[in-house]
């Protein structure tokens, strides 16, 4: 009996010892169905989720490079939008408060309601902005047809096509860097700015400041036009002419590409490429 009763013992022990060993085991807690406490939505409830996702995404896709804080080349084009158009900012690409305040500025002359966004009827009024998805339509181009008209009157007018791609592309090109011998958009001295100015109009002049001063068409400082390049200091800098006696220019390191009046540098001369 006593040999019995110690058999049954050593089994009922090996059999808990067992029961532990399978409730804790990896397999079993693996082979376990996942619970999910709430019922998967019926087929039409997910279409339905599915679609309000994709348009919401869709929706602010459009917009995604230009909202603050935003970094592409669509903030660069808005800036220089907003910088010819009267509403100086720095051409960094990156969407932050000076941006903010010039759309902000931008929208308050157009009486277009303000709020330092990238809103679809102010990006109409600049005129469109390379590499935003925003579209106009017919009477959205009317209204940047009448703004754009609105800042032409504003400035002198050009003396020829040429002269005045030369002057878009000086105002585009404010706030590039300063480059000593530069002259591409990764920075410009002040001759290769004028350089690549009247480049962009298919006008080729001298590289050198020196050389544009010698090797173009003199004109007076007194009947300057839009386009027109002026000579500082002896002939060793140069800027483009843009109207009411201001130049753009690239002047020194540390200083970026930036509209000022031409009386803040003794002027030496004046030249027309065309």
């Amino acid at each position: 009996m006593s040999k019995l009763r110690t058999t049954l013992s050593t089994s009922l022990a090996t059999l808990a010892i067992g029961s532990v060993s399978l409730v804790g085991s990896p397999t079993a807690h693996a082979q376990a169905p996942i619970q999910n406490p709430e019922p998967a939505p019926a087929s039409s409830q997910t279409t339905s989720r599915t679609l309000s996702a994709s348009s919401s995404n869709s929706s602010s896709s459009k917009t995604s490079g230009l909202t603050f804080g935003a970094r592409s080349e669509a903030v660069r084009s808005l800036q220089a939008k907003l910088t010819r158009a009267g509403h100086y900012v720095p051409q960094t690409g990156y969407f932050g408060t000076m941006t903010q305040q010039a759309l902000r500025d931008f929208q308050a002359s157009e009486g277009i309601t303000v709020t330092g966004r990238a809103t679809a009827r102010t990006l109409s009024a600049l005129g469109g902005v390379s590499g935003s998805s925003i579209t106009s339509t017919s009477s959205e181009r009317t209204a940047r047809s009448a703004v754009t008209s609105s800042v032409s009157s504003t400035r002198q007018a050009a003396s020829s096509a040429g002269a005045q791609a030369a002057v878009d592309f000086a105002y585009g090109a404010i706030g590039t860097p300063y480059v000593y011998g530069g002259t591409t958009a990764a920075g410009y001295d002040c001759s290769g700015l004028t350089q690549a100015a009247w480049a962009a109009a298919g006008v080729s002049i001298p590289r050198t400041s020196y050389a544009q001063w010698s090797g173009l068409q003199s004109v007076s400082t007194s009947n300057l036009q839009p386009g027109d390049i002026v000579v500082f200091y002896g002939g060793s800098h140069v800027g483009l002419y843009v109207g009411d006696g201001q130049v753009i220019h690239s002047s020194r390191p540390g200083q970026p590409v930036s509209k000022v009046s031409m009386s803040t540098m003794p002027v030496s001369g004046a030249v027309r490429p065309a």
